[in-house]
């Protein structure tokens, strides 16, 4: 990893990087401060999706008027309970904290309050691609179409099934994307290796330019619809720290809030 690539180019990546952290850490901040109150609007929803739209929210008990809604999908075992709870400021054996374990944990929509932000509400969602869900119906029995963010977590590619699943939600007009959030585990898997010599925030900024670029490679050949669809590569451990405000090194936690922020306040026109 990195041949070709100077230490000095690898400094200049990793300030770059830490610069335009500093930006989004900025405009974030201010974001959210829109998250401190009921949404001032609902979600602005096309004629003809009303009706499924208003089917989602009675299945899943969703206040769009009273709450901004967020989704967490994906496959059995990609980490969404532990991003729930570190956006919750919580470790997985907290009380209260959404269940996690090697097999799916989860069974039923379950939603979590945000405890800074009252009127936040997290939504994991079960996993797909289990003997218990049919992956090639699990947007349409889930009715993943309410939410002001669907988030598709993903594992080291993105599969068949998270394409599907993109492709409805954006089918809906419903605001999208995939996040890898083990990328802490992969940092420890290329250092054990010996594919790098240190975790820090050269390396880092590298195995996200790399990675990133894999990503969208695999778009290109397998889902030019969705390129647009952006990828966030995060850790669920480093976000816990980051909500906690504790010292931590970044991936692109910054970066995925301010999108999700972002989706949310323009579908209720509140930006």
């Amino acid at each position: 990893m990195g041949a070709g690539t100077s230490s000095a180019q690898n400094v200049e990546i990793a300030l770059k990087a830490i610069d335009a952290s500093i930006q989004i850490l900025t405009l974030l901040i201010k974001l959210v401060q829109e998250f401190k109150s009921r949404p001032k609007n609902s979600i602005a929803i096309e004629e003809n999706y009303v009706e499924a739209v208003n089917d989602a929210r009675k299945s899943h008990g969703i206040d769009s008027d009273g709450y901004f809604n967020f989704g967490f999908a994906g496959r059995v075992n990609t980490g969404k309970s532990s991003l729930i709870n570190a956006l919750r400021g919580m470790k997985d054996n907290d009380p209260g904290a959404a269940r996690v374990g090697i097999t799916d944990t989860t069974y039923n929509v379950v939603n979590y309050s945000y405890p800074d932000y009252p009127y936040v509400k997290l939504f994991d969602l079960p996993g797909s691609g289990s003997l218990a869900r049919d992956a090639t119906t699990y947007f349409s029995d889930l009715y993943l179409c309410a939410f002001d963010c669907l988030i598709i977590l993903t594992e080291g590619s993105i599969g068949e099934e998270e394409l599907q699943f993109a492709r409805k939600a954006r089918s809906y007009n419903q605001a999208v994307c995939f996040v890898r959030s083990r990328c802490d585990q992969d940092m420890a898997n290329l250092k054990e290796n010996c594919v790098i010599e240190e975790i820090n925030e050269e390396s880092i900024s590298e195995f996200i330019e790399n990675t990133a670029e894999y990503y969208k490679n695999q778009l290109n050949m397998n889902a030019p619809d969705l390129t647009q669809v952006p990828c966030f590569f995060i850790s669920s451990r480093s976000m816990y720290k980051f909500i906690r405000k504790m010292p931590t090194m970044l991936y692109q936690e910054a970066e995925f809030l301010k999108y999700i922020v972002q989706m949310s306040l323009t579908r209720r026109g509140q930006l």
